[in-house]
């Protein structure tokens, strides 16, 4: 029978050395996150510094030690969602899911990403801007999914893990928040007149939901010969686009007080 091998134990020292290094690499996109998880930035602060501190206490129970920062995006996910009770955004202001299924025939056509304008400086911060306030609006069932799998770039298996739900449930909402933050940033975009689909409802959904999928795992998509159409086209552009700008958010600069906070608690030996 095999042996197990014990998990070596490092000292409060080389603990206290691993968090700094980590603050160091990974305390603004922690930040990042926390900011756009909760819209409040001394709440961010908080969650940020008792996301270190409890990575201190407890670095005996880390499991993936290869990727620690996991392990702290999901300590700001619980501490949010504890101090949140049940309480989650609204999302009454965005469009409805059934509008992305049918393009709305009715407002001329979908999004154009053709434009040059869009790429530059001034049109991509205002699209920011815009989805930042879609992001916020979502429920937070819905945000977290988003924010840590289209924003910080975590697997959906990695997602799973860390809320502790099914991977199908976490497909499932993250799925649903691109949808509905998608005409948001869509409405700022220049619209394309084309023909209507010519795809059945079902047919299209299949293609959305291949889509989804492709953004799921960072792959290219690709029309099968014969499906594409330019309404087809115009939607899964916008949406890559709009993926595009998640990134966007991944990081911010941590603010000194919170790093200098984090570091004094450590060298207090919490």
């Amino acid at each position: 029978m095999p042996v197990k091998s014990k998990k070596k134990r490092i000292t409060g020292e080389e603990r206290r050395s691993a968090i700094a290094n980590l603050l160091d690499t990974c305390g603004g996109a922690i930040y990042g996150f926390a900011l756009r998880l909760c819209s409040d930035p001394d709440l961010a602060e908080d969650l940020v510094q008792e996301s270190f501190s409890q990575g201190y206490r407890k670095w005996s129970k880390l499991r993936d030690e290869a990727n620690p920062s996991l392990w702290l995006h999901a300590i700001v996910v619980r501490s949010y969602l504890r101090r949140e009770g049940t309480q989650s955004g609204v999302a009454k202001t965005l469009r409805p899911q059934r509008d992305l299924l049918t393009f709305g025939d009715d407002e001329g056509g979908p999004p154009s990403t053709g434009n040059g304008s869009i790429n530059k400086a001034a049109f991509r911060k205002k699209a920011l801007k815009t989805l930042g306030k879609a992001v916020r609006e979502l429920p937070h069932e819905l945000r977290i999914p988003l924010l840590l799998r289209d924003v910080t770039g975590y697997s959906l298996a990695e997602v799973s893990t860390m809320l502790g739900i099914k991977e199908s449930s976490v497909r499932t909402r993250l799925h649903r928040a691109r949808n509905l933050i998608f005409w948001s940033v869509a409405d700022t975009l220049p619209q394309k007149k084309t023909p209507p689909t010519r795809h059945a409802r079902r047919e299209w959904k299949d293609l959305l939901r291949a889509k989804h999928d492709s953004l799921d795992k960072d792959r290219a998509f690709s029309f099968a010969k014969g499906e594409s159409c330019a309404r087809c086209q115009g939607v899964f552009d916008a949406m890559d686009y709009v993926h595009e700008l998640c990134r966007d958010f991944v990081s911010d600069k941590l603010p000194a007080t919170t790093g200098q906070a984090v570091l004094l608690d450590l060298a207090g030996d919490i």
